[in-house]
């Protein structure tokens, strides 16, 4: 931290990013009647985001022209039988039309033609094409709402999207799992998923991956709304977390734009007389590391840090219980489950594994998961405060023999302070050698490590701790 006397000098500024949070409402959602026997409906949505306003044709005539990405035609009611698509730059000729395509349509079913892709490219995977959805055209059940999703994102892999009440964790199993681009689930011609009106999330990760890319925040999903929502590269405006963005399409009326809803931070060094300056992201009470806090080495005016994503949940070490007003019941509540989607848990949440490292965050490599860790099994911090993961590894936590009170004393009461170092020669005797059990392997400072609690039988070389260093020297002696 600056000494006191710098502060009014320090003209640093911090931007915050809050992203859009999109309504769905269904104020707009009022489909024409299902078409008759002999008949069907189709309609053209603009979801290229970087795809300039469009003429859709049907047939050779025009159902919508101008139609700018987020908007679309509407339902056209055509004879059911082979139909010509063709969706062009507006003003252009028709005869240029990127998406030229022929589509069977059936008796008394809606079609939906998504225009997803990257105009610049005249072939290949992620051109601009169209994603056909057919579907029944009934409305949800009272009190629900209809919604597919598309993964309308070039350059975006296979993804997995988790559709979850506005306050839920994130699940184990993603709503839509593996959808590559140009794809649409539930498919088409399966019935859409139905979802209770309500408040709603929609969370991306990678396929197969632990990592949240996108997180719309809370969208109210109304009852009698069938939404399509399209996966979208974010273009703007400013800067976002996330690679993509979400488009709600209702029925009828324009989509709602839902940008990534997480948050950023960015330091500007903005003073020019002000000398260069190391800048620190952490907890309000921690201590400024370098290893472990530090973001920016020497930053020099002009320059600024980039936009710089938070580790997962607040940035604090507090875990609030997630009834408001509660706090932990021993016994009764397991706190290893609260908050999988925003707390990052190592070596506790599932979907956290101990052996692999998470940049971006205070806990990369928190942990040693080299050769010799991935042979014995044991992966020791090699930061402060991963006891509690590593005594989950030993044998002692498997076997229900030790907690940590069976060693530490949970209040200072004076007379009655347990002496962890004795704790040992209950069960092993006076021979045991806890320094050789428990090496420093977690820096908390400079030189300075806290001892392993893992009791890997084949510990690894530690650093030193507090006992092997002189006693500290008080400003403030006591008398």
């Amino acid at each position: 931290m600056l000494p006191s006397r710098s502060k009014r000098w320090l003209a640093l500024t911090s931007t915050v990013l809050l992203a859009t949070v999109a309504g769905c409402s269904g104020d707009d959602d009022n489909p024409p009647p299902l078409p008759a026997t002999g008949t069907a409906q189709i309609r053209a949505l603009h979801a290229s985001a970087d795809t300039p306003p469009v003429d859709v044709y049907i047939n050779g005539s025009p159902i919508g022209t101008n139609i700018a990405v987020g908007n679309q035609t509407g339902f056209a009611t055509v004879t059911a039988a082979s139909t010509r698509v063709q969706i062009a730059r507006n003003g252009s000729n028709v005869s240029t039309a990127p998406i030229d395509i022929a589509v069977p349509l059936n008796s008394a079913l809606r079609y939906t033609a998504v225009a997803v892709g990257d105009l610049t490219q005249v072939s290949g995977p992620e051109r601009l094409q169209a994603v056909l959805i057919e579907d029944g055209g009934a409305p949800p059940p009272g009190g629900s709402a209809k919604l597919r999703v598309v993964h309308g994102a070039p350059t975006v892999g296979p993804v997995d999207v988790f559709v979850t009440p506005a306050s839920a964790g994130l699940p184990a199993t993603p709503t839509f799992a593996n959808l590559a681009f140009s794809s649409v689930a539930p498919a088409s011609s399966s019935p859409a998923q139905v979802l209770g009106a309500g408040d709603y999330r929609i969370r991306i990760r990678p396929a197969g991956q632990t990592t949240v890319v996108y997180d719309s925040g809370s969208l109210r999903i109304d009852e009698n709304t069938d939404l399509v929502a399209v996966a979208v590269r974010d273009v703007g405006p400013g800067p976002s977390l996330s690679p993509v963005q979400m488009l709600l399409f209702p029925s009828t009326g324009s989509a709602n734009f839902a940008r990534d809803n997480r948050k950023s931070v960015r330091v500007v060094h903005g003073v020019p007389n002000l000398l260069p300056l190391d800048v620190f992201l952490k907890a309000p009470d921690a201590a400024n590391d370098a290893v472990l806090n530090r973001i920016a080495a020497a930053l020099a005016f002009p320059a600024n840090t980039g936009y710089l994503p938070f580790a997962q949940g607040n940035h604090s070490e507090h875990l609030p219980h997630p009834d408001l007003g509660q706090t932990y019941r021993a016994g009764k509540d397991d706190f290893t489950k609260w908050y999988p989607d925003k707390l990052l848990f190592p070596g506790v949440q599932p979907d956290d594994p101990i052996n692999k490292n998470y940049p971006n965050t205070d806990l990369n490599n928190a942990f040693f998961i080299d050769e010799a860790a991935q042979k014995s099994g044991y992966f020791e911090a090699r930061k402060h405060h991963q006891e509690y993961q590593e005594h989950l590894q030993s044998k002692h936590a498997k076997a229900g023999l030790l907690t940590c009170s069976d060693c530490h004393s949970l209040h200072s009461v004076k007379g009655q302070v347990k002496v962890a170092a004795q704790s040992c020669k209950s069960c092993h005797g006076d021979k045991m050698d806890y320094k050789a059990m428990m090496p420093g392997t977690a820096q908390t400072a400079g030189g300075f490590f806290v001892r392993s609690h893992a009791f890997n039988p084949n510990p690894r070389k530690g650093g030193p701790t507090s006992d092997m260093l002189p006693p500290p020297v008080m400003a403030y002696p006591k008398k």
